[in-house]
């Protein structure tokens, strides 16, 4: 079995990224989503970022922020999950954790 060189599918790479899900649709359309740090020292807050490859993989489009809720800094967007059907119907899901004093992850 041989596969192909890795393809970035983000483009913030200071940061760290983790969780990544993967979804691939009736259509071939392959869709990843992750929990991105690249705001985490800046505004104590994690995202929820997603990419898209029309081409099996070829090449992702550039990645976006999923998450659009501005919530408190207390609260983070974590873990996500991802189903896709087909005709661009993608749905993501995640945790919002509270991580105020006296709370647990």
């Amino acid at each position: 079995m041989t596969f192909s060189p890795n393809i970035r599918v983000n483009t913030i790479t200071e940061q760290s990224q983790g969780y990544p899900e993967m979804a691939v649709d009736d259509d071939e359309v392959i869709y990843i989503v992750w929990n991105d740090s690249r705001r985490l020292y800046t505004s104590n807050a994690r995202d929820i970022y997603m990419a898209r490859s029309l081409d099996r993989g070829d090449s992702f489009e550039q990645e976006v922020k999923v998450n659009d809720v501005k919530i408190s800094p207390e609260f983070e967007y974590l873990y996500p999950v991802i189903r896709a059907t087909g005709h661009g119907h993608v749905a993501v899901s995640w945790r919002t954790s509270e991580t105020g004093p006296g709370t647990s992850i």
